[in-house]
């Protein structure tokens, strides 16, 4: 943290407006305050330097407050309203700033240690050189805010809304927990100090976002934009190589299930595909009062090299559609078949969608539920 400008420490605190957040404080009751904020809208708040250690302050109005150099100690400040205000080098520790609001506040160089800072809007705020350490930013807001300079470690920021914050090479995120929610859309992602693995995610979480919002939500976008959203399910926006091939891998086995049971629709140059009576079932049906039936199967392993080579569209030996004596093709055969090479080119775009986003990603990706370890343990077990 920089250090404090002389100007500002022990200077320009009104002690009667101090007084009276002490009051309140012992209280624990905001009312006198809020109503003389009311009462006296004109009325420069002046709180420069002032020292907050342990205050109850919920709900209390700082709009347009001066609190430059003010420190914080586990304080309780949820629902506080610092809207326009200046709370330049101002130091937060242990305190729970809940559901509070800092829009178009000025806090640079200010430092937030191990503070629950659960939804509060920082939109459009200017937070240039701020310290966020092991801090609780879940589902905050930083819309529009310039966070340059900032300094986000080992931090929470799950569901956190960074959409046109102010980014640049100099802002810095270490060790910080992210999930799915965590959106940094029409942002300078690329120039932020990140580690990455979580730099990876949060582009996954860009495509993700912008591609739903294109989707729609009435009825015949969801209708008209089905396969654009299967092709990402599968890659899971480009993220997930382990989704691919796991199902190229089930439609693989799946079409070499169908081949097996139904062997009338394929066949080896002219003659039919060999195939084995399955004599568990027919002894099976007769067991509980059935006349028994006979099951003739193909060769399952000759069909999944024929079901892998067509999803790959190379072929295999000499395996076609059944024809018929009068020389009509199956209908099934080929239908089934096209289905199996239609299958493989769409699998294989996807798969090179996602060998080409893995490609141009500088680490492995970083899976959530390994991310911002440690956020937890240095809070303070008194802190409301």
């Amino acid at each position: 943290m920089a250090d404090i400008p002389e100007k500002i420490i022990g200077h320009w605190c009104n002690i009667e407006q101090y007084r009276m957040l002490q009051r309140c404080s012992a209280r624990q009751d905001m009312t006198e305050w809020n109503e003389w904020r009311r009462a006296n809208p004109n009325e420069e708040v002046r709180l420069q330097g002032a020292k907050f250690t342990g205050f109850f302050m919920k709900e209390a109005n700082f709009d347009s407050a001066y609190c430059e150099g003010a420190y914080f100690y586990n304080t309780v400040l949820e629902d506080a309203c610092f809207n326009f205000s200046n709370i330049e080098y101002a130091k937060f520790t242990f305190c729970s700033l809940f559901k509070s609001g800092f829009k178009w506040s000025e806090c640079d160089y200010s430092v937030f240690f191990s503070c629950n800072l659960r939804f509060i809007n920082l939109h459009n705020a200017s937070c240039s050189f701020v310290e966020f350490y092991v801090s609780d930013c879940r589902d905050s807001v930083f819309r529009g805010t310039r966070c340059e300079t900032a300094a986000f470690k080992k931090s929470m920021l799950q569901g956190a809304d960074f959409s046109t914050a102010w980014l640049s090479h100099e802002t810095r995120m270490f060790k910080c927990a992210v999930d799915e929610r965590t959106n940094f859309s029409n942002t300078s992602l690329v120039s932020v100090n990140v580690e990455p693995g979580i730099r990876a995610f949060l582009e996954r979480n860009i495509r993700r976002l912008s591609w739903i919002e294109w989707y729609g939500d009435t009825w015949q976008r969801k209708l008209t934009t089905s396969p654009v959203r299967l092709f990402w399910w599968l890659s899971d926006y480009g993220y997930s190589t382990r989704r691919v091939l796991g199902v190229f891998a089930l439609l693989i086995v799946t079409f070499a299930g169908l081949y097996t049971l139904f062997p009338e629709w394929l066949m080896i140059g002219s003659k039919p595909l060999p195939t084995d009576r399955v004599d568990w079932l027919f002894h099976f049906s007769r067991l509980f009062g059935g006349a028994g039936f006979d099951l003739e199967v193909a060769n399952f392993w000759q069909m999944l090299s024929f079901a892998a080579s067509t999803m790959v569209t190379l072929g295999f030996s000499n395996i076609n559609v059944a024809v018929s004596p009068e020389g009509e093709p199956s209908g099934w055969g080929m239908a089934v078949v096209s289905l199996n090479l239609m299958a493989g080119y769409f699998m294989l775009a996807i798969l090179v969608t996602r060998l080409a986003i893995l490609f141009q990603t500088l680490g492995p990706v970083t899976k959530p539920s390994r991310m911002g370890a440690g956020v937890d343990k240095q809070r303070n077990p008194d802190r409301r």
